[in-house]
């Protein structure tokens, strides 16, 4: 990461690096000018119990701490979080989510990215598949960073690709980079399956793991890196096609006086109706006045026979009632 609040030029660039060559395995701080000449803070593990794969979501201005995603050095993979006012010292890892009963048997998690956007987290869960030894990317999310919600059904959002591909196994993902209304998610990509570590996964033993000459695959893995592409805020959708679907928000203040929407309609059509807390339309803004629409778009502004104003209703505890059909709706936005 580049850490704009370090005023020492010499140590603009910061990363944390696993190490096992030691006699604690742990995460250590490098420090550089330009990223690209580094040196170790120190020789001691900052944190030690944790195994080989974190992710540094850097600081987090909602609680004044930089947050990494660790994960714990046991026998079934699970992810913790740990903060630092310095990056130097830092708190005891904190368990935040481990698979359940939801989860097929012998689930793993093997790490998350973590982002913050526009008030909530956003973590993209690496699954591990001991069964077939695959890799996924799923998406959880959290409004403080230490409770999590899984979402979308638990299907993946980046999967590991076709037979014979780069990432035909593995796909490993990092922090998206937002440019303009696209995200670029980069990825680890293995084009062969994970190595077998424990003869039973649902029955570990440390000392039992099989050696790599037994596990043919392993000598002509390769490592890559891939690069997937959304446009912000698509990771999921709810979604009508012939069938027209409708749902209602929860009540919430109108703090705000533009609707927009990232739908994608160009085959249908949505509806909006604006209800008060009890369920009743408003006048003016009931889902039949809507003014058709029918494209794709990030930000579909909604007006109802021209009024797009909502201003007469700031203030107001709304509900917002969609209908749709043969449509998809990511997500909207109140706007000032």
């Amino acid at each position: 990461m580049k850490d704009a609040r370090d005023p020492d030029p010499a140590r603009r660039y910061k990363l944390l690096a696993y190490n096992r060559a030691t006699e604690s395995n742990g995460l250590y701080l490098f420090v550089s000018p330009d990223g690209l000449t580094w040196k170790p803070h120190s020789d001691k593990a900052l944190l030690e119990g944790l195994a080989d794969c974190h992710t540094l979501m850097g600081w987090d201005a909602n609680i004044h701490r930089y947050v990494a995603y660790v994960r714990p050095d046991k026998a079934v993979r699970t992810i913790a979080r740990t903060t630092s006012e310095d990056l130097i010292q830092w708190t005891p890892w904190q368990s935040v989510l481990e698979p359940d009963e939801d989860d097929p048997p012998n689930t793993q998690f093997y790490g998350m990215s973590v982002y913050h956007d526009r008030g909530v987290y956003y973590g993209l869960l690496w699954v591990y598949h001991p069964n077939s030894l695959m890799i996924d990317v799923q998406l959880t999310f959290s409004r403080d960073g230490i409770a999590w919600q899984r979402v979308g059904r638990r299907h993946p959002i980046l999967s590991y690709g076709l037979p014979n591909q780069f990432d035909s196994h593995w796909a490993l993902a990092m922090q998206p980079i937002l440019i303009g209304d696209e995200l670029k998610v980069y990825y680890l990509a293995s084009n062969r399956p994970h190595p077998v570590v424990y003869p039973n996964e649902a029955f570990p033993s440390l000392k039992a793991v099989p050696p790599k000459t037994e596990q043919t695959w392993l000598k002509d893995r390769v490592g890559s890196t891939g690069l997937a592409t959304t446009l912000r805020d698509r990771f999921i959708s709810l979604d009508a096609d012939r069938q027209p679907g409708e749902f209602t928000t929860k009540p919430f203040v109108l703090e705000g006086s533009q609707l927009r929407l990232n739908c994608d309609a160009k085959r249908g059509d949505i509806k909006v109706e604006v209800q008060d807390a009890e369920g009743r339309p408003f006048p003016g803004f009931i889902a039949g006045l809507t003014n058709r629409i029918n494209g794709d778009s990030v930000r579909q502004e909604v007006s109802w026979r021209g009024k797009h104003e909502l201003a007469s209703l700031k203030g107001r505890t709304v509900k917002l009632r969609f209908q749709l059909h043969y449509a998809r709706l990511y997500s909207f936005e109140v706007l000032p």
